[in-house]
């Protein structure tokens, strides 16, 4: 077989302020405030794959 898989990273530090922008559409939810702060508390690995098979 001849596959080619393709991937990208990157490590990046979001701020709440990101978070809150990206969940918008959960904002009514309990649990909005919690998961905004937890992803903006550390580093988080971005990955994109694409694989021609």
């Amino acid at each position: 077989m001849n596959e080619k898989c393709h991937i990208s990273c990157l490590w990046f530090q979001a701020s709440e302020e990101h978070m809150k922008n990206h969940y918008l559409d959960l904002k009514d939810m309990p649990f909005y405030g919690g998961l905004c702060k937890y992803m903006s508390g550390g580093p988080i690995l971005a990955m994109v794959t694409h694989a021609h098979i």
